[in-house]
């Protein structure tokens, strides 16, 4: 299965990197293969 997330932190500033370095924590603790875009996160399940 091919997933595809995005994060969309409401209130938070303009500075979404943090959110995305964990995010990217997670899923390297997940899978191996992952793609990082400018929209979002594709992996394989």
């Amino acid at each position: 299965m091919i997933v595809e997330i995005s994060i969309v932190p409401i209130g938070v500033g303009e500075s979404l990197s943090s959110y995305v370095a964990e995010a990217l924590k997670v899923i390297k603790e997940w899978c191996k293969s992952y793609k990082l875009t400018p929209m979002g996160t594709i992996f394989k399940v």
